[in-house]
């Protein structure tokens, strides 16, 4: 948890705390804007996990956010574009905000990703609490939004070998490969149900995490 002398709320301000510091907020959902997120954090992500310290990681993304849109477009005569989406993710943007305040780390912070994806990146000491406190934003954003999301998760653990760049691009390919591959395989069931998923980072193998 964030100690109590850390965790004010600056207003204003995107989730983020010790990292990304001047960074910009994304104008759709309050996060840090990606661009900056994807300049930073790989020499942020070195430096923690050379200090010894683990790293929590994640990628949500929304469940069938074009037909939502689609379908918004369809039925309200005032919808165009990408306007029911863009509400969407303001309000996805919000409760990210409020459960980031609430469960992060000393360090970390939540950013966009795409228009329709969210990163969450924590400092942590213990695997398992870190995946049920996404379970509880999973939970949370699937009680408010239209649409559910789905996560892949891992923790990078402290002595990496490999330049920033490297670990950054393997933990996030990883990452976004296995959420990826298993929204494909859900379709092909026939199933709709989001899910959490627990990354293992070395072999690339991803199973249903237990506090999903």
């Amino acid at each position: 948890m964030i100690p109590a002398e850390v965790a004010t709320r600056p207003l204003g301000s995107p989730p983020a705390v010790g990292w990304c510091a001047g960074c910009r907020t994304d104008p759709i959902t309050g996060l840090v804007a990606f661009p900056d997120f994807h300049a930073a954090f790989p020499s942020i992500m070195q430096s923690s996990l050379q200090a010894g310290t683990a790293i929590g990681l994640a990628i949500g993304d929304v469940d069938n956010l074009k037909t939502y849109v689609e379908t918004a477009n369809e039925s309200d005569p005032l919808s165009f574009g990408h306007l029911a989406g863009n509400a969407l993710m303001s309000r996805l943007g919000e409760v990210a905000q409020d459960w980031f305040w609430s469960y992060a780390s000393a360090r970390g912070l939540v950013s966009t990703f795409g228009g329709d994806e969210i990163i969450v990146a924590i400092e942590i000491t213990e695997r398992t609490s870190f995946m049920r406190a996404l379970g509880s934003l999973r939970e949370r954003l699937n009680e408010v939004l239209p649409c559910t999301v789905s996560f892949a998760a891992t923790a990078a653990l402290p002595a990496p070998s490999g330049s920033a760049e490297q670990l950054y691009l393997r933990a996030m390919t990883t990452l976004d490969r296995c959420l990826f591959a298993r929204k494909s395989a859900r379709r092909a069931s026939g199933s709709e149900a989001s899910f959490l998923l627990d990354v293992d980072l070395v072999d690339g193998q991803a199973r249903e995490a237990a506090d999903a």
